[in-house]
């Protein structure tokens, strides 16, 4: 390892990741690799493989990290919790791989409270199509819809043992834990608060313009709605599907009834967003999405982990409802 500084930022997911990756973190005095799908296409082929690839892949991350510059930001907010549902509860491992790559490297963790997070989650997914009520996303009914493959748990959301995680691999010095809510009621000390961190300095104004806004009534009412016309969202579409992929591997003329199928699918998904995209124009009401009782029961699991959590590291966390 050199002596340069590695900061790396880890997400949360749903906790203003865009706005760091797009305003703050190129206006800071260091370089920058943002680890993406699909980012910028001069980026560094490993970015474009994403974050899975990045830290399965720990000689190529360094020699990336290596020839960025002296201070180096590093960020994917799929680094704590992956991209899919079998990653999500591997966040040990994929810590573990980030100190492979720099064991000495800082660590940057901004915390939501987890309600807030569980109801930007579930309006997020709504705009690719997803058909099915709060409570089967968020593991909140018995049973749930493990064959559909977004199911996202509120009880992973446990922050206490994520940050611990890292505190125990880095140093419990080299990990800052900052609230999302910060950002919105004091955003200078919540930029503050990550440049002093990574002894950073600004090198241009930040613009505090809001990133990924969510749906308004209208547009909540109209993807619900929607959604449930999206056939091949449902159990029986994903059935229909299977059984062209199984019947494509015997004949050319059913491999193309398949690939028919799939553009209709993915035409009608598109189509569903742009219609919620238009309706989400005609409100500013926000929609409730979950429900008081949902709400009650998510910060109700999660109360004891939060307060431990604000109690170890400073944070005064219940200045934002966390407990």
């Amino acid at each position: 390892m050199t002596s340069k500084t590695v900061l790396f930022h880890v997400g949360l997911p749903k906790a203003a990741s865009t706005f760091l990756q797009r305003r703050l973190f190129p206006a800071l005095d260091a370089a920058f690799l943002n680890v993406q799908v699909h980012p910028r296409p001069e980026a560094p082929s490993l970015l474009r493989r994403g974050s899975t690839a990045f830290l399965h892949c720990a000689d190529e991350a360094r020699a990336a990290i290596n020839a960025a510059g002296q201070d180096v930001i590093v960020s994917s907010e799929c680094f704590v919790l992956g991209t899919t549902a079998e990653q999500l509860f591997d966040y040990k491992k994929r810590a573990e791989c980030l100190r492979e790559i720099w064991p000495s490297a800082k660590i940057l963790v901004v915390l939501r409270r987890q309600d807030d997070f569980c109801r930007s989650l579930y309006v997020n997914t709504l705009k690719k199509a997803y058909p099915y009520p709060p409570a089967r996303l968020l593991g909140l009914e018995a049973g749930g819809d493990p064959e559909d493959g977004r199911s996202y748990p509120y009880t992973i959301l446990d922050l206490d043992r994520i940050v611990a995680t890292y505190e125990n691999l880095f140093g419990a010095e080299n990990v800052l834990t900052i609230p999302f809510e910060l950002l919105k009621d004091e955003p200078s000390n919540f930029i503050e608060a990550i440049t002093d961190f990574g002894n950073l300095r600004l090198k241009s104004d930040v613009s505090m313009a809001v990133e990924n806004r969510g749906l308004s009534l209208a547009g909540y009412a109209a993807a619900r709605i929607l959604n449930w016309t999206c056939f091949f969202e449902r159990k029986s579409g994903q059935h229909a599907l299977t059984w062209l992929v199984s019947r494509g591997t015997k004949s050319r003329n059913w491999r193309r009834v398949q690939r028919v199928v799939t553009t209709a699918n993915a035409a009608q998904k598109r189509f569903i967003r742009y219609i919620v995209l238009k309706s989400n124009r005609l409100s500013r009401q926000s929609p409730r999405a979950l429900s008081s009782g949902q709400v009650e029961r998510i910060m109700r699991y999660h109360a004891a982990s939060n307060r431990a959590l604000s109690e170890r590291r400073g944070l005064a966390l219940y200045r934002y409802g966390y407990f």
